[in-house]
């Protein structure tokens, strides 16, 4: 077996981010203001502090649902680990355990989808703008995930991926005689501008 080491771009990552609050809000806050007008939720100053303590809980949860499909797409409860990178704000979930390109995959879109878009649509028809504001913002906050999915769409030969440890990043691996000739496996330098970067 051989493997690469998939890194992404921050700078795409956080146009990708701006992107995923945006367009979510857009659709939002017009529908709140004229269609959906007489179905949503009246404004008051308790959404404020609702959506001011729910935050950082939903991001912790956004982790949780990674640890979930990891596990459900393969990994052991004892292989799933979570961390922060206090230099990055960014909080994260990971697997020592390889797994199937398609578990991978729907270990990154899990979060997305049931911390981020199922809930804006219902806080879109039956909230109110502050709620709407607060799932665009986890929506974005999935970022990396689809970052990642992206990178993970060039590497679907692979026969596993294996999730850094600490970095938004993975390791594709291949058969040797599939190893693409484009591509060069992992070294210490790699690994030491990941951590310089990260820890």
């Amino acid at each position: 077996m051989k493997r690469t080491l998939v890194t992404i771009n921050l700078k795409r990552m956080n146009a990708i981010s701006i992107a995923m609050c945006a367009i979510p809000m857009l659709i939002s806050l017009p529908l709140q203001w004229t269609v959906l007008k007489g179905l949503n939720k009246p404004f008051e100053l308790w959404d404020l502090l609702i959506v001011a303590i729910a935050m950082p809980l939903l991001f912790i949860l956004h982790e949780g649902v990674h640890a979930i499909s990891f596990m459900l797409t393969g990994a052991p409860k004892g292989s799933v680990k979570f961390g922060a990178i206090p230099k990055k704000m960014m909080l994260y979930c990971t697997t020592t355990e390889p797994l199937p390109v398609k578990g991978y995959a729907i270990s990154l879109l899990m979060p997305l989808i049931f911390t981020g878009i199922i809930p804006w649509i219902i806080s879109t028809v039956c909230l109110n703008a502050v709620y709407s504001i607060l799932f665009a913002t986890l929506i974005s906050g999935a970022a990396g995930d689809v970052t990642m999915l992206i990178e993970l769409n060039k590497h679907k030969k692979a026969v596993m991926i294996m999730d850094h440890p600490f970095a938004p990043a993975f390791y594709a691996i291949y058969k040797e005689e599939d190893f693409p000739s484009d591509l060069r496996e992992p070294t210490e330098e790699d690994e030491a501008d990941l951590r310089k970067t990260y820890k």
